[in-house]
């Protein structure tokens, strides 16, 4: 007789926020989907019937059968498997594979981050230390009966879950005694290799690692060795790219000049070559000092750019971007098409504005369906929906990647991404319209018995700053935005943005992921009107009603109240033209919902924000 059994492994989220660089977090969460991946095979193999998630077209998946990651993006595979399984037998199995292929991967890891570093990689070979890191740390474990539902076995699966994490916790507490032994990325466990700081500045230092982060730090370059992975800056700066890439045959000599620059000055070379590898800077400066490199397409030249000297306030830089102003001015003040003269308006907005966004995305009232049809034992139906979630699961990247972003993981309904600011709304909107013509749609007959069909919206939580603001911040605050405040709004289907632009200065914004007032589309509709010129936002009045808040939120319960008081603000005001107030006016009316004066507040600061607030 075979019995139900849910299987999980973790723990996640801690081990996905403690990432530095983005080819961590990209690591750390590949890491869970590969091994489910494997545990899945196995469980194939063995006659274990998968109920959900639905695996049947994951990409992932049949990269793992046929060892094939050439169109693998990130981990797709959902960290929890509902299975009916002959026996318990086959479930101990499933954790010895478990641990072996973590083995193997970690062995994997640690020659990949020895061939990057080379000579600069200080393996300390404390086998015995890492074996017992990795197997205190990862954990596979499952809950089974023959004679109860799943979600009475999703339950104990958590309480489980949750004693594993505190044991976790209570094990790092006085794991090492020295802090200068500690892994420097996570700071709980001892160190097992040092990566050599191979640019010998005083600001930067050899980063020792413990077992757990070396796994993470070199992931990546197991499955995809001949790719780069984006960086926050690389993010940030994606309008920066496009528009040099625009403006390539105007801005040819700068950028000639700017690559010479950075062969000459130390603080630009020492970039380059933590931007590009040691090796291909020196062919590089080979052919610069010969003559044998000129450049025939922005193709050849971008390798070079590294963005953070842009982004600096290096002469070299600034120089640069001197030019590059004056270009877009003139291409504005020349283009006749719209949608052109909104492209170059956008470009010179996020010129010298280095901001990331990292989106975490959930769908909303899916799981409690899924329970439901759970407990009334409609498994087929499950796996038709789990399967329909993994096809979208596997076409995230699509959207993230035509924005110029980086997909982390989209595992079932669980999404998270980076993506630049500037596409921040159409990627949301985008990625919820896909859920909603994949999943619901289709399904449409098997959950309108269970469920209104409007409540299957997608909700996310939006995390804006600089590039150099710590990952971990914007991966918690992603999550935070997501679960504490979108998710729990009423209705759901919301966005929330968290803005934060330093010195103490954060913004909080909420709109409808799917036509709702106030949306998405409405929002973009704004920031449009504005960019294009058919409506203003004046600067100093959205400062000045931020300012006046505590009072004015207790006087104004309408829209026409807003308007009396802007009017009365124009008034007071010199130099404001008839139109600027016509359109604020209209833009109050159009955003303004009773009740949430702060909303409205913190709308126009972000609209502010979008279409070239100065920092």
């Amino acid at each position: 007789m075979s019995m139900k059994a849910i299987i999980e492994i973790g723990p996640i989220f801690d081990y996905i926020t403690n990432s530095r660089k983005a080819r961590d977090l990209w690591g750390s969460s590949f890491l869970f989907s590969y091994l489910m991946g494997k545990v899945t095979q196995y469980l194939l193999n063995n006659n274990v019937k998968i109920l959900s998630p639905g695996l049947d077209n994951d990409v992932l998946l049949q990269a793992i059968q046929s060892n094939r990651f050439d169109n693998v993006h990130a981990g797709t595979i959902p960290d929890r498997l509902y299975c009916e399984v002959p026996d318990e037998q086959v479930l101990n199995k499933a954790k010895n594979q478990f641990f072996n292929e973590l083995m193997d991967l970690y062995q994997q890891a640690k020659q990949n981050l020895q061939q990057y570093y080379g000579d600069d990689f200080n393996d300390l070979k404390a086998n015995d230390i890492e074996k017992k890191q990795i197997r205190e740390f990862f954990r596979l474990f499952y809950v089974y009966s023959d004679n109860h539902n799943f979600p009475e076995l999703g339950k104990a699966a958590a309480s489980r879950s949750r004693i594993f994490e505190f044991t976790n916790s209570l094990d790092t507490i006085n794991t090492v005694a020295n802090k200068y032994e500690r892994c420097q990325l996570c700071g709980d466990r001892r160190q097992v290799v040092i990566l050599k700081n191979v640019r010998a500045e005083k600001n930067f230092f050899d980063e020792p690692l413990c077992a757990i982060c070396v796994l993470k730090r070199g992931l990546f370059g197991i499955f995809h060795q001949n790719r780069a992975f984006p960086s926050t800056t690389r993010v940030a700066a994606t309008l920066m790219e496009k528009t040099l890439k625009a403006l390539y045959s105007d801005l040819q000599s700068e950028l000639m000049a700017f690559l010479q620059a950075q062969k000459t000055d130390r603080q630009l070379r020492m970039n380059l070559i933590d931007e590009i590898g040691e090796t291909t800077y020196k062919e590089f400066q080979q052919k610069i000092e010969s003559g044998k490199w000129s450049p025939q397409s922005y193709g050849e030249i971008q390798p070079f750019i590294d963005y953070r000297n842009i982004f600096s306030s290096h002469p070299n830089a600034l120089q640069l971007k001197k030019k590059i102003k004056e270009e877009l001015k003139n291409r504005i003040q020349q283009e006749v098409d719209t949608d052109k003269k909104l492209e170059w308006q956008q470009y010179l907005i996020w010129l010298e504005r280095s901001f990331y966004t990292m989106v975490a995305m959930d769908a909303d009232n899916l799981g409690s369906v899924l329970a439901k049809l759970m407990t009334q034992g409609q498994y087929d139906q499950v796996k038709k929906i789990s399967g329909a979630l993994s096809i979208f699961a596997n076409r995230v990247h699509e959207i993230v990647e035509m924005y110029g972003g980086v997909l982390f993981y989209a595992g079932g309904e669980d999404i998270l991404f980076m993506v630049h600011p500037a596409y921040l709304l159409n990627t949301v909107r985008k990625i919820a319209q896909l859920y909603k013509n994949i999943v619901v749609e289709p399904n449409a007959e098997d959950l309108q018995n269970i469920i209104s069909i409007d409540k299957l919206t997608f909700s996310a939580g939006a995390y804006i700053c600089f590039h150099k603001h710590p990952l971990k911040l914007a991966i918690r605050g992603a999550h935070q935005q997501l679960n504490e405040i979108a998710k729990q709004a009423p209705g759901k289907n919301t966005l929330t943005i968290l803005l934060y632009k330093g010195g103490g200065e954060r913004s909080n914004v909420q709109l409808h992921t799917l036509p709702r007032q106030f949306s998405i589309d409405e929002f973009q509709k704004l920031v449009n009107d504005v960019n294009a010129g058919r409506m203003e936002v004046p600067r100093g009045l959205v400062y000045k009603l931020f300012e006046e808040y505590e009072v004015m939120g207790n006087f104004i319960s309408s829209a026409s109240d807003l308007e009396r008081y802007v009017v009365f603000y124009y008034e007071k005001s010199r130099g404001i033209q008839p139109q600027v107030q016509s359109d604020f006016l209209h833009l109050i009316q159009k955003s303004y919902i009773a009740g949430q004066y702060d909303q409205l507040l913190h709308r126009l600061y972000f609209l502010r924000f979008l279409t070239g607030d100065a920092l």
